[in-house]
Protein backbone atom coordinates (compact mmCIF):
# COMPACT_ATOMS: atom_id res chain seq x y z
CA UNK A 1 0.00 0.00 0.00
CA UNK A 2 1.22 3.74 -0.84
CA UNK A 3 0.98 6.27 1.68
CA UNK A 4 0.17 9.92 0.48
CA UNK A 5 3.06 11.72 2.36
CA UNK A 6 6.80 11.45 1.55
CA UNK A 7 8.46 13.59 4.17
CA UNK A 8 12.19 14.08 3.50
CA UNK A 9 15.10 16.23 5.50
CA UNK A 10 15.33 18.84 2.83
CA UNK A 11 19.20 20.13 4.75
CA UNK A 12 22.24 18.45 6.07
CA UNK A 13 21.59 17.91 10.18
CA UNK A 14 24.07 20.89 10.77
CA UNK A 15 22.26 22.91 8.91
CA UNK A 16 18.69 24.58 9.19
CA UNK A 17 16.17 22.62 9.79
CA UNK A 18 13.22 22.75 7.28
CA UNK A 19 10.85 19.79 6.77
CA UNK A 20 9.86 19.07 3.06
CA UNK A 21 6.81 16.75 2.71
CA UNK A 22 5.33 16.50 -1.15
CA UNK A 23 2.11 14.60 -1.80
CA UNK A 24 2.66 11.64 -3.91
CA UNK A 25 -0.44 11.98 -6.18
CA UNK A 26 -1.42 15.44 -5.68
CA UNK A 27 0.50 18.78 -6.82
CA UNK A 28 0.46 19.91 -2.97
CA UNK A 29 3.06 19.81 -0.43
CA UNK A 30 3.72 21.16 3.17
CA UNK A 31 6.86 22.55 4.91
CA UNK A 32 7.90 22.47 8.29
CA UNK A 33 9.76 25.49 9.16
CA UNK A 34 11.40 27.71 6.63
CA UNK A 35 15.37 28.18 7.42
CA UNK A 36 17.26 27.89 3.97
CA UNK A 37 14.96 26.41 0.90
CA UNK A 38 17.42 26.70 -1.60
CA UNK A 39 17.53 23.21 -2.28
CA UNK A 40 13.66 23.20 -3.48
CA UNK A 41 13.38 23.77 -7.41
CA UNK A 42 10.54 26.62 -8.58
CA UNK A 43 7.94 23.84 -9.47
CA UNK A 44 8.37 22.39 -5.31
CA UNK A 45 7.92 25.70 -4.40
CA UNK A 46 4.85 26.17 -6.09
CA UNK A 47 3.23 23.04 -4.78
CA UNK A 48 3.68 24.68 -1.31
CA UNK A 49 -0.06 24.90 0.37
CA UNK A 50 0.86 25.29 4.11
CA UNK A 51 3.94 25.99 6.02
CA UNK A 52 3.82 25.14 9.88
CA UNK A 53 6.43 27.21 11.92
CA UNK A 54 7.59 26.43 15.21
CA UNK A 55 9.73 30.15 15.78
CA UNK A 56 10.72 33.13 13.79
CA UNK A 57 14.56 32.71 15.07
CA UNK A 58 16.93 33.49 11.90
CA UNK A 59 17.46 29.78 11.20
CA UNK A 60 13.51 28.84 10.89
CA UNK A 61 12.50 31.56 8.98
CA UNK A 62 15.27 33.26 6.88
CA UNK A 63 13.61 31.19 3.88
CA UNK A 64 10.88 33.47 3.51
CA UNK A 65 12.19 36.19 0.99
CA UNK A 66 13.00 33.63 -1.29
CA UNK A 67 9.85 31.52 -0.83
CA UNK A 68 7.57 34.63 -1.30
CA UNK A 69 9.68 35.83 -4.63
CA UNK A 70 9.09 32.29 -6.07
CA UNK A 71 5.21 32.50 -5.35
CA UNK A 72 4.62 36.85 -6.33
CA UNK A 73 3.02 35.94 -9.75
CA UNK A 74 1.05 32.82 -8.70
CA UNK A 75 -2.83 32.64 -8.14
CA UNK A 76 -2.99 30.34 -5.37
CA UNK A 77 -3.12 30.63 -1.23
CA UNK A 78 -0.65 29.78 1.33
CA UNK A 79 -1.26 29.21 4.74
CA UNK A 80 1.21 29.80 7.12
CA UNK A 81 0.63 28.43 10.59
CA UNK A 82 2.99 29.29 13.67
CA UNK A 83 3.47 31.00 17.14
CA UNK A 84 2.83 35.03 18.66
CA UNK A 85 4.24 37.20 16.68
CA UNK A 86 3.82 35.76 13.20
CA UNK A 87 1.85 38.13 11.76
CA UNK A 88 3.59 40.74 12.66
CA UNK A 89 6.75 39.15 11.32
CA UNK A 90 5.37 38.13 7.95
CA UNK A 91 3.83 41.88 7.85
CA UNK A 92 6.91 43.51 8.46
CA UNK A 93 8.81 41.04 5.58
CA UNK A 94 6.08 42.24 3.19
CA UNK A 95 6.29 46.06 4.09
CA UNK A 96 10.30 45.78 3.41
CA UNK A 97 9.16 45.87 -0.29
CA UNK A 98 7.67 48.44 -2.43
CA UNK A 99 3.98 47.21 -4.45
CA UNK A 100 3.38 50.02 -6.39
CA UNK A 101 3.09 48.36 -9.60
CA UNK A 102 0.85 45.47 -7.55
CA UNK A 103 -2.65 46.18 -9.48
CA UNK A 104 -5.61 45.81 -7.72
CA UNK A 105 -8.07 43.09 -8.63
CA UNK A 106 -8.97 39.24 -7.81
CA UNK A 107 -6.78 36.38 -7.80
CA UNK A 108 -2.70 36.48 -7.35
CA UNK A 109 -1.05 35.34 -4.29
CA UNK A 110 -2.90 35.29 -1.18
CA UNK A 111 -1.09 34.72 1.95
CA UNK A 112 -2.97 33.34 5.05
CA UNK A 113 -1.50 34.03 8.17
CA UNK A 114 -2.67 31.62 11.63
CA UNK A 115 -1.16 33.52 14.52
CA UNK A 116 -1.76 30.61 17.74
CA UNK A 117 -2.10 33.17 20.53
CA UNK A 118 -2.44 30.42 22.80
CA UNK A 119 -3.54 27.11 23.52
CA UNK A 120 -7.10 27.80 22.76
CA UNK A 121 -7.36 30.10 20.42
CA UNK A 122 -5.53 31.82 16.75
CA UNK A 123 -5.99 34.64 14.83
CA UNK A 124 -6.46 34.71 11.32
CA UNK A 125 -4.74 37.62 8.82
CA UNK A 126 -5.29 37.62 5.26
CA UNK A 127 -2.47 39.45 3.18
CA UNK A 128 -2.73 39.27 -0.64
CA UNK A 129 -0.30 40.54 -3.67
CA UNK A 130 -3.39 42.40 -5.37
CA UNK A 131 -4.06 44.60 -2.61
CA UNK A 132 -0.66 45.57 -1.78
CA UNK A 133 -0.54 43.27 1.05
CA UNK A 134 -2.01 45.67 2.82
CA UNK A 135 -3.27 43.64 6.04
CA UNK A 136 -6.79 42.59 6.05
CA UNK A 137 -9.09 42.02 9.30
CA UNK A 138 -8.24 39.70 11.96
CA UNK A 139 -10.49 37.39 12.96
CA UNK A 140 -10.64 34.84 16.22
CA UNK A 141 -10.62 31.55 15.60
CA UNK A 142 -11.18 28.69 18.91
CA UNK A 143 -8.87 25.91 18.88
CA UNK A 144 -9.98 22.25 20.93
CA UNK A 145 -7.33 19.92 21.62
CA UNK A 146 -4.49 21.38 19.35
CA UNK A 147 -6.38 20.98 16.34
CA UNK A 148 -5.68 23.95 13.66
CA UNK A 149 -5.93 21.93 10.19
CA UNK A 150 -8.35 19.41 8.93
CA UNK A 151 -9.27 18.55 5.23
CA UNK A 152 -9.47 15.80 3.17
CA UNK A 153 -6.21 14.91 3.22
CA UNK A 154 -3.92 15.76 6.30
CA UNK A 155 -5.17 16.84 10.45
CA UNK A 156 -2.96 18.73 11.92
CA UNK A 157 -2.47 19.37 15.74
CA UNK A 158 0.07 21.48 17.54
CA UNK A 159 1.72 22.34 21.16
CA UNK A 160 3.14 25.12 22.33
CA UNK A 161 6.69 24.86 24.07
CA UNK A 162 9.07 26.97 25.94
CA UNK A 163 12.52 28.09 24.10
CA UNK A 164 12.23 31.22 26.38
CA UNK A 165 9.72 32.35 23.50
CA UNK A 166 6.49 30.05 22.44
CA UNK A 167 7.90 27.12 20.28
CA UNK A 168 5.48 24.96 18.59
CA UNK A 169 5.93 21.33 17.31
CA UNK A 170 3.34 19.75 15.04
CA UNK A 171 1.62 16.84 14.49
CA UNK A 172 0.35 15.62 11.44
CA UNK A 173 -1.32 12.58 10.33
CA UNK A 174 -2.51 11.60 6.91
CA UNK A 175 -6.13 10.66 6.30
CA UNK A 176 -7.31 7.21 5.59
CA UNK A 177 -7.77 5.65 2.19
CA UNK A 178 -10.27 3.63 1.10
CA UNK A 179 -9.03 1.36 -1.84
CA UNK A 180 -11.79 -0.57 -3.96
CA UNK A 181 -12.07 -4.22 -3.71
CA UNK A 182 -13.07 -5.37 -7.28
CA UNK A 183 -13.28 -9.25 -5.93
CA UNK A 184 -16.08 -8.04 -3.49
CA UNK A 185 -18.16 -6.50 -6.28
CA UNK A 186 -17.88 -9.63 -8.08
CA UNK A 187 -19.21 -11.56 -5.51
CA UNK A 188 -22.01 -9.57 -4.80
CA UNK A 189 -22.84 -9.49 -8.93
CA UNK A 190 -21.78 -5.50 -9.14
CA UNK A 191 -20.03 -4.37 -12.14
CA UNK A 192 -17.30 -1.50 -11.41
CA UNK A 193 -18.90 1.63 -13.39
CA UNK A 194 -19.60 5.28 -13.35
CA UNK A 195 -21.25 4.37 -9.72
CA UNK A 196 -18.06 4.19 -8.16
CA UNK A 197 -17.25 7.57 -9.14
CA UNK A 198 -20.25 8.66 -7.47
CA UNK A 199 -19.34 6.58 -4.23
CA UNK A 200 -15.53 8.32 -4.48
CA UNK A 201 -16.95 11.77 -4.85
CA UNK A 202 -19.14 11.23 -2.16
CA UNK A 203 -16.51 9.77 0.31
CA UNK A 204 -14.23 12.80 -1.06
CA UNK A 205 -17.84 15.48 0.28
CA UNK A 206 -17.61 13.69 3.57
CA UNK A 207 -21.20 13.54 3.03
CA UNK A 208 -23.10 11.82 5.98
CA UNK A 209 -23.29 7.37 6.20
CA UNK A 210 -27.06 7.45 5.83
CA UNK A 211 -26.70 9.28 2.30
CA UNK A 212 -28.11 6.70 -0.47
CA UNK A 213 -26.02 6.05 -3.31
CA UNK A 214 -26.44 4.22 -6.34
CA UNK A 215 -24.40 0.95 -7.01
CA UNK A 216 -25.10 0.02 -10.28
CA UNK A 217 -25.07 2.52 -13.77
CA UNK A 218 -28.39 2.80 -15.88
CA UNK A 219 -31.70 3.95 -15.06
CA UNK A 220 -33.41 3.46 -11.66
CA UNK A 221 -30.05 1.39 -10.31
CA UNK A 222 -30.39 -0.41 -7.04
CA UNK A 223 -29.49 2.00 -4.11
CA UNK A 224 -27.25 1.35 -0.95
CA UNK A 225 -25.75 3.74 2.16
CA UNK A 226 -22.66 5.64 2.01
CA UNK A 227 -21.52 3.35 4.94
CA UNK A 228 -22.69 0.13 4.02
CA UNK A 229 -20.59 0.74 0.36
CA UNK A 230 -17.69 1.64 2.54
CA UNK A 231 -17.84 -1.25 5.16
CA UNK A 232 -18.54 -4.03 2.59
CA UNK A 233 -16.58 -2.92 -0.80
CA UNK A 234 -13.37 -1.05 0.57
CA UNK A 235 -10.21 -1.66 2.60
CA UNK A 236 -9.56 1.48 4.97
CA UNK A 237 -5.80 1.53 4.82
CA UNK A 238 -4.78 4.07 7.89
CA UNK A 239 -2.70 7.24 7.59
CA UNK A 240 0.97 7.68 8.63
CA UNK A 241 1.44 10.09 11.53
CA UNK A 242 4.34 12.74 11.78
CA UNK A 243 5.48 14.93 14.63
CA UNK A 244 7.83 17.64 14.02
CA UNK A 245 9.95 19.18 17.23
CA UNK A 246 12.80 21.35 17.63
CA UNK A 247 14.10 24.19 19.92
CA UNK A 248 12.99 23.09 23.07
CA UNK A 249 14.44 22.83 26.89
CA UNK A 250 13.70 19.58 28.88
CA UNK A 251 11.65 20.55 31.11
CA UNK A 252 8.73 19.13 32.98
CA UNK A 253 5.95 21.53 31.21
CA UNK A 254 7.24 20.97 27.44
CA UNK A 255 7.43 17.39 28.68
CA UNK A 256 4.09 16.85 29.79
CA UNK A 257 2.66 18.98 26.70
CA UNK A 258 4.99 17.20 24.20
CA UNK A 259 4.37 13.44 25.05
CA UNK A 260 0.79 13.25 24.38
CA UNK A 261 1.21 15.55 21.06
CA UNK A 262 4.07 12.51 19.39
CA UNK A 263 2.43 9.58 21.13
CA UNK A 264 2.63 6.77 18.35
CA UNK A 265 3.40 8.67 15.74
CA UNK A 266 5.16 6.66 12.71
CA UNK A 267 8.44 9.02 12.24
CA UNK A 268 9.70 11.44 14.72
CA UNK A 269 11.35 14.43 13.76
CA UNK A 270 13.35 15.90 16.28
CA UNK A 271 15.76 17.74 16.98
CA UNK A 272 19.31 16.51 19.13
CA UNK A 273 21.48 19.72 19.51
CA UNK A 274 24.27 18.73 21.89
CA UNK A 275 25.27 15.36 23.01
CA UNK A 276 24.43 14.16 26.55
CA UNK A 277 28.09 15.17 28.33
CA UNK A 278 26.95 18.68 27.17
CA UNK A 279 23.67 18.62 28.77
CA UNK A 280 24.28 21.69 30.82
CA UNK A 281 24.99 23.88 27.77
CA UNK A 282 21.36 22.19 26.17
CA UNK A 283 19.56 23.23 29.09
CA UNK A 284 20.73 26.93 29.42
CA UNK A 285 20.24 27.33 26.07
CA UNK A 286 16.88 25.48 25.79
CA UNK A 287 17.45 22.91 23.57
CA UNK A 288 17.42 19.14 23.84
CA UNK A 289 20.41 16.63 23.89
CA UNK A 290 20.63 13.64 21.97
CA UNK A 291 19.65 11.26 25.05
CA UNK A 292 16.44 13.36 25.53
CA UNK A 293 15.47 13.30 22.29
CA UNK A 294 15.75 9.31 21.91
CA UNK A 295 14.60 9.12 25.29
CA UNK A 296 10.99 10.92 24.68
CA UNK A 297 10.82 9.10 21.12
CA UNK A 298 10.73 5.79 23.31
CA UNK A 299 8.50 7.41 25.99
CA UNK A 300 5.94 8.09 23.02
CA UNK A 301 6.08 4.66 21.06
CA UNK A 302 7.19 6.47 17.87
CA UNK A 303 7.83 4.05 15.04
CA UNK A 304 10.85 5.64 13.65
CA UNK A 305 12.85 8.71 15.48
CA UNK A 306 14.53 11.10 12.80
CA UNK A 307 17.00 13.39 14.87
CA UNK A 308 18.19 16.73 13.00
CA UNK A 309 19.42 20.33 14.39
CA UNK A 310 22.61 19.60 15.58
CA UNK A 311 25.03 21.74 16.76
CA UNK A 312 28.14 22.89 14.95
CA UNK A 313 30.45 21.95 17.56
CA UNK A 314 30.09 18.40 16.99
CA UNK A 315 30.81 18.72 13.19
CA UNK A 316 32.95 15.88 12.52
CA UNK A 317 30.29 13.92 15.14
CA UNK A 318 27.55 13.48 13.01
CA UNK A 319 27.76 9.48 13.33
CA UNK A 320 28.17 9.73 16.91
CA UNK A 321 25.16 11.85 17.34
CA UNK A 322 22.75 9.37 15.34
CA UNK A 323 23.96 6.37 17.45
CA UNK A 324 23.75 8.49 20.82
CA UNK A 325 20.14 9.37 19.49
CA UNK A 326 18.92 5.67 18.48
CA UNK A 327 20.80 3.79 21.71
CA UNK A 328 18.62 6.05 23.91
CA UNK A 329 15.47 5.28 21.58
CA UNK A 330 16.14 2.12 22.38
CA UNK A 331 16.35 1.89 25.84
CA UNK A 332 13.43 3.77 26.71
CA UNK A 333 11.17 1.55 25.01
CA UNK A 334 12.56 -0.87 27.15
CA UNK A 335 12.69 0.53 30.65
CA UNK A 336 16.27 0.59 30.19
CA UNK A 337 16.66 4.58 30.15
CA UNK A 338 14.83 6.78 32.68
CA UNK A 339 15.44 10.79 32.48
CA UNK A 340 13.94 13.48 34.74
CA UNK A 341 14.52 17.09 34.11
CA UNK A 342 16.15 19.63 36.50
CA UNK A 343 13.55 20.59 39.40
CA UNK A 344 12.33 23.82 38.60
CA UNK A 345 13.57 27.06 40.31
Amino acid sequence: MSYRLKPQILNDPFQDPVLYMPFQFEKRALLCDLGTIDLLSPAQLRQISDIFISHTHMDHFAGFDLLLRGLLRQNMRLSFYGPSGLREHISHHLKGYSWNLAEPGPGGLEIRVHEIVSARQYRCQKFRFHNRFDPGPTTSVTIQNGLILSDLDITVRMAILDHKLPCLAYRIEESPQYHIQKDRLVEQGLLPGRWLNTFRRALHDQQPGDVLLPIADGPSPPMQTLKTIKDDFTLCQPGKVYAYVVDCQFNQQNIDRLLPLIHKADTLFIEAGFRQQDADIAWERYHLTTEQAGFLAGQARVGKVEPLHFSHRYIDQKDALIAEVNAAFAASLDGRLILSPPPSD
